[in-house]
Order: C-alpha cells, then sequence, then structure tokens
C-alpha cells in the first residue's frame, strides 16, 4: 500500500471498483460452494453489504470482526486467521 501512486490508485477505481462492476446479486443464489463473508465491524457499509451477501447465498456464513474497519486482514491479522483456519476446519 506504500507503494500506491495516486495514478495506479485511480485507474484502479475507474477500471475495477464496485462501481464498473455488473450488478450480481440475482445470481447469488446460484453460488453452491462454501462461502465464508468477512467484514469488519467499524465498515458500516460493508457490514451492511455483508449480511446482504450472506442473505442471498444459502448456507453462507458471515462474520463480523470487531476491532477492524475495511481491512479485517491487516487490522485484526490473528483473529482473521483464526476466524478462517476454524471456517476451513469445519
Amino acid at each position: 500500500r506504500r507503494r500506491n501512486t495516486a495514478a495506479g490508485l485511480a485507474s484502479s477505481l475507474r477500471l475495477a471498483g464496485t462501481g464498473t462492476q455488473a450488478p450480481l446479486w440475482p445470481r447469488l443464489a446460484e453460488l453452491d460452494l462454501p462461502v465464508l463473508v468477512v467484514a469488519g465491524a467499524h465498515d458500516a457499509k460493508f457490514v451492511a453489504l455483508g449480511r446482504r451477501l450472506h442473505e442471498g447465498i444459502a448456507g453462507s456464513d458471515l462474520a463480523v470482526v470487531a476491532d477492524a474497519g475495511h481491512t479485517v486482514h491487516l487490522e485484526q491479522p490473528d483473529a482473521f486467521t483464526d476466524l478462517l483456519t476454524t471456517w476451513l476446519d469445519g
């Protein structure tokens, strides 16, 4: 992240940001595989999106990680690793 440039970030948002992707909400029910949805408790927008994903994917699991925002894996790496390991072992 420290090596990001303004031009590179702008390009990434223009070409790969969520606003450029076709909405796939209606297709969530087609997923037939284990899904773990993870969001940081301090990121209200993505907690709401995570809940929507979870509701749309039958059998999915939702984890909202305390004391984390948008980058759970960086902000709470131990909690994220424990969560993921437990889910994978499940």
